[in-house]
């Protein structure tokens, strides 16, 4: 058995890391006494930050959280992508031949 190399498409990757990341930050992830969290919400703070008197917390929160978001979207779309391409790729052998 001989293992095949797939060849990464950085713009698949890119894109489909991009639509996770916007989907993660629209699909509501918490829902508390009535109200839900989106991750898009955490960009409330930054009239705080550029009105002149910005808080460390604020601003380490914001990017803890952007760090994390950006990591799980593209940790997903690389997921996503390995898949894609491992389905749509051309078959170049036939089974049960041996090189």
């Amino acid at each position: 058995m001989r293992l095949r190399h797939y060849e990464t498409n950085r713009w698949l990757w890119f894109g489909l890391s991009l639509t996770v990341f916007v989907v993660l930050g629209i699909v509501p992830l918490l829902e508390m006494k009535g109200e839900s969290f989106r991750l898009f919400g955490i960009f409330a703070v930054v009239p705080r930050l550029v009105s002149g008197k910005p808080e460390f917390a604020d601003l380490a929160m914001l990017g803890v959280i952007l760090l994390v978001w950006i990591t799980v979207a593209a940790a997903v779309g690389r997921l996503v992508h390995n898949a894609a391409v491992i389905i749509f790729s051309p078959r170049h052998e036939r089974s049960g031949t041996r090189h």
